[in-house]
Order: C-alpha cells, then structure tokens, then sequence
C-alpha cells in the first residue's frame, strides 16, 4: 500500500477475466472458480485501493459478469491500438452494441485513447458518450490539453452522462460500420438534457475470417442523417412530466418548476 501511495496508484484493470472459467474447465468446475477468483480479486482491491477503484477486462462470458459482487465497472470491447488505423471504427461500434446488453449490468468502460492521436477526436467523442470512465494512456506530458478541455464546458464544469450509451433504435439492425450508408447515433442524457452523438464509422470493420480489423474502403462516403430529441431515450416523457408538474406547480405556488427540455438543436 505505501508504495502504491508514493506511486500514485488510484486503481487497476483486471484483465483476462474470462480464464477463470478455461483454467479450470478440465475439472468441470468454470462457474464455480468464477465466484471464488471475483470474491478474492474484489476483497483484495476494496483493501488496497480506497475507492473500489477497478476496471474488469476481458470478462464478457456470464461465468464473469454474474459474479461481480462489487465492482461495477466492465471494459466493453477489445483494447485500443494506435498502431492498428483499421481498428478505431470498430472499436466504437462494438462499444455502442456491446453496451445495450453489458450496460444493463455494469458500468461499461470503453478503453482508454491517446488524446494526441490521427483518432483522437474520434475516441474523445465516444468516451464522453459512453457513460463510463474516461482516461487516456498518452505518454507524460504529450497530452492534447486543448482536446481533453473540450470535453467540458468553459468554465471547467462536468455534465457526465446518466446511462451507459447505447445506439438510438434507428441504428440497432444496421452495419454502421460496412453497409456504405448508416451513420451511428449514440444517446445519453446528463442532469440538462439529453446528448446525441452522431459517428461516420464507414470503411473499416471486423473481419471474422482473418481474426482482426480491416480496411474495406479507403474513400468512405460522406454521409448525413436526422437528429431528433426522440432519439434519446426517455427525454420526451421526462419532459412532459416535468411540464405537468410545473403546471400543477405555478397553480399552486405561483412558481415555475424546473423542467428538462429539449435542445432545439437535436429537433
């Protein structure tokens, strides 16, 4: 611990989770050595690190996931490679989709980026639509400060998002990565409002016969699409609730109740 502490370790990631469950296979016994490698693994780092501070990595298969008694936090995806330029798009997509069904039972962390990076931008985005940790792995003192302010306002404020991000339902059966027409929408809401982010992911994707990303299109197209405050879940009933309650409000106390609205923007 005090070395930890001189060295100014907050947390870690756990990584290859899921070898709980193929270490012991032979005996028949993959569930059963989950629940006692997770218990051990989390008793351990609520000792050590103060904050429960621990990312679960490479922990997709259920064996994992239903066993997480007290972190919350889960990686999403495969890692971040900033040698692999067909990777980035990916990357995103599996994130959004993985996170319809894993953001239903952890916290999904979205790997970390490198802020100076072709990509950057691209992962920035992502990670501030994610609804999960956001933490970059550039070199000492390489860092973008100018992208890092972006991901808050002026003044130095935070508005973190709610919910895990998920793809809006106009995107849910598409390829937005390999069908050469689909953008993907990633929705949120913070404590104003609600956030939308919108992703050219065109021209490179998976390859399940090769095991690796690839290039498919060295031009993709530009593409356009419509945003509205119906692609973000919830925002439409949240803001008629509030506009009844400050109705029922103003005829009873003559004050206006704070109400969510709708950006204009995203009509």
């Amino acid at each position: 611990v005090d070395v930890q502490n001189q060295l100014g370790l907050i947390g870690t990631a756990a990584t290859v989770a899921a070898g709980s469950d193929t270490a012991a296979a032979a005996a028949a016994g993959g569930a059963a050595a989950a629940v006692e490698w997770h218990a051990a693994l989390e008793d351990s780092v609520v000792q050590h690190f103060p904050g429960n501070n621990m990312i679960n990595c490479m922990c997709h298969n259920t064996s994992n996931l239903y066993r997480m008694r007290s972190s919350a936090v889960a990686r999403v995806s495969d890692d971040f490679y900033p040698r692999l330029p067909a990777s980035h798009t990916a990357h995103v997509s599996a994130c959004a989709f993985n996170g319809c069904f894993m953001g239903a039972i952890v916290v999904p962390d979205w790997d970390m980026f490198h802020s100076k990076h072709p990509r950057a931008l691209l992962h920035a985005t992502a990670r501030m639509i994610s609804g999960g940790p956001v933490y970059v792995s550039d070199k000492p003192n390489h860092h973008d400060p100018a992208l890092l302010a972006r991901l808050a306002l002026p003044s130095g404020l935070l508005l973190p998002p709610l919910l895990p991000g998920r793809p809006t339902r106009d995107c849910l059966f598409k390829d937005p990565c390999g069908d050469g027409r689909t953008l993907l929408k990633v929705w949120n809401r913070n404590r104003l409002g609600g956030v939308v982010a919108v992703f050219n992911l065109q021209g490179s994707s998976w390859d399940r016969s090769k095991l690796r990303s690839v290039v498919h299109d060295c031009s993709p197209p530009t593409l356009a699409t419509t945003v509205t405050a119906a692609d973000v879940e919830g925002l439409v009933t949240i803001t008629n609730s509030r506009s009844r309650s400050s109705s029922s409000s103003e005829r009873e106390t003559g004050l206006a109740a704070p109400a969510i609205v709708a950006d204009p923007r995203f009509e």
